[in-house]
């Protein structure tokens, strides 16, 4: 584990960071923290609330293969968190993985449009387009529509607004393995 500090260039030490963040086993899984001390703070106090050790985390990216999200997008802040945490878990992950997203298409009357619109759900899709349409030769995303007429275990009124996704999150030949990737170092002589 380790806390990383960017400074902007030509500033002293005197000046806040533009950003400090904690990574662990190469991950970055904090940033835009308010100091070094709060980084610190977050990495030395295992008591705090949701904090995960290192083996927790290795175990995270060694064995999910697996994430179900639901009811997650009704808001444009949470679903662009959604979608960060989506690119950056399966960026990590050793192998495939494939996600389940449940969502409802939230129909409201708008001042803007003057008709009832969904908002939240435009976005999301605009998210969803993008996470597809990435090329960054590390990971690439499949979403296609599930069947909303499976069967009911549960008594719930099913809506004809309900939307469910399957995402295949698949790493490229180059960066599938077995263990933790490791940059190549030139050969020392």
């Amino acid at each position: 584990m380790t806390v990383f500090v960017i400074r902007k260039e030509g500033e002293g030490l005197q000046e806040p960071p533009a950003d400090v963040g904690i990574v662990i086993e190469g991950v970055e899984v904090l940033h835009e923290l308010t100091s070094v001390a709060s980084a610190r703070a977050l990495l030395l106090d295992s008591d705090t609330e949701f904090c995960w050790t290192e083996d927790e985390v290795a175990d995270l990216y060694n064995n999910t293969s697996f994430i179900i999200a639901a009811d997650v997008c009704y808001d444009d802040d949470l679903t662009d968190g959604l979608f960060r945490t989506l690119y950056r878990l399966c960026n990590n992950f050793h192998h495939t993985c494939t996600i389940i997203i449940s969502l409802e298409r939230r129909l409201n009357f708008t001042l803007r449009h003057m008709d009832v619109s969904c908002e939240a759900y435009d976005h999301f899709r605009k998210c969803l387009s993008q996470l597809q349409e990435l090329v960054d030769g590390r990971c690439s995303f499949k979403v296609e529509p599930l069947p909303s007429n499976f069967s009911q275990f549960l008594l719930y009124e099913r809506i004809e607004q309900l939307i469910v996704l399957h995402a295949h999150a698949r790493l490229s030949s180059t960066f599938l393995r077995t263990d933790l990737w490791l940059p190549t170092l030139p050969a020392l002589d």
